[in-house]
């Protein structure tokens, strides 16, 4: 039982000698929006250093509800693991029919995914705001 202890708190101080220093210095999850334009939103979704998944939502030019989404990758400096260093960029689709969350039976048929463009995000040097293009 001693030994099995001492392999649990080797373990343990071999996984923290590991992280130190490693820091997620690249992840924009969060709920983005522009407070002076009500109205729409996106939300990013990262993990540390990897692509950016961005659902884009709003209304579209009749007021009906319009979902955009985009998978960006990293187009930056090369090796930079500061997102300031970093621009993101990828395609742009326009997410239309499907059903609601509250119905029982998805139809998969139903939903139309239609490339509509490209987005790019700049992140600001203020960790708190960026340009979405």
């Amino acid at each position: 039982m001693k030994v099995f202890r001492r392999l649990k708190v080797v373990f343990l101080c071999a996984c923290l000698c590991l992280n130190v220093g490693v820091r997620a210095d690249t992840n924009l999850t969060d709920i983005w929006w522009n407070p002076n334009e009500s109205g729409w939103g996106v939300t990013f979704t990262q993990e540390w250093n990897g692509p950016v998944f961005a659902a884009i939502y709003g209304y579209d030019g009749a007021g009906k509800a319009a979902w955009l989404t985009g998978m960006m990758d990293s187009v930056g400096t090369p090796g930079a693991t500061d997102f300031r260093n970093k621009s993101y960029s990828g395609p742009l689709y326009e997410m239309s029919g499907g059903s609601a969350f509250t119905i029982q039976a998805f139809n998969r048929t139903a939903l139309k995914t239609t490339l509509v463009g490209t987005m790019g995000f700049v992140p600001d040097d203020n960790d708190y705001s960026g340009t979405l293009t």
